[in-house]
């Protein structure tokens, strides 16, 4: 599959925001930015953030129409990614199945980016007690495609990417607020090598 250069831009986006996660506190607004993105892919909410922080809920141009509302003049979309989706038989069963082949982008508003009808509350923010970070940590936990362990982690890592198992494992003993950090370093790491493992097939 040849290469999308707006897609490739936003690989370049999402890898630039990951980075600024260890910035001062940078990642702990990152959390909370997530809270309000909890249907959206990791590597989505990423790219939403980095270009457009203060957003608080977002759907494209149709979906919006469908709400009675409309996306006003001028203004600009937020690019995210979209899976490629491709039927492939099974080797092993020669059933056909979908898997992802690839990424295009596509366009979505921040609600403050429209006009039309009232909305109702859409969501509360993340505060910092325990209760709402553990109900986050399992959202968080939900939204990511692979599985996550918490298993007895020796020495100074605090999580890591198995890569032929394909799983996440986060330090058992970790408090609430660096096992969710932990999950934001190891997933864009699995996200890297899985797309260099599809460019490498393609």
């Amino acid at each position: 599959m040849k290469s999308n250069p707006q897609v490739e831009t936003l690989f370049e986006q999402l890898v630039e925001g990951v980075q600024r996660f260890y910035s001062s506190d940078t990642w702990k607004a990152f959390l909370t930015f997530q809270s309000k993105f909890y249907t959206y892919s990791f590597s989505n909410v990423v790219l939403i953030w980095m270009q457009c922080p203060h957003a608080s809920h977002v759907a494209g141009f149709t979906k919006w129409k469908e709400m009675n509302r409309r996306v006003k003049k001028g203004e600009k979309a937020i690019r995210i990614l979209a899976p490629l989706m491709a039927k492939q038989k099974d080797k092993e069963t020669g059933e056909e199945k979908k898997v992802i082949i690839g990424f295009w982008a596509v366009s979505v508003f921040d609600v403050s980016q429209t006009e039309g009808a009232p909305l109702p509350q859409l969501c509360s923010e993340l505060t910092g007690n325990n209760d709402t970070l553990a109900a986050f940590y399992q959202a968080l936990k939900s939204i990511i495609d692979i599985p996550v362990k918490e298993e007895d982690i020796a020495g100074g890592a605090k999580g890591y990417y198995h890569i032929k198992e394909e799983y996440i494992a986060v330090k058992k003993d970790l408090d609430l607020q660096n096992k969710c950090k932990t999950l934001i370093h190891e997933y864009p790491i699995r996200c890297c090598i899985a797309k260099t493992m599809t460019a490498g097939t393609s």
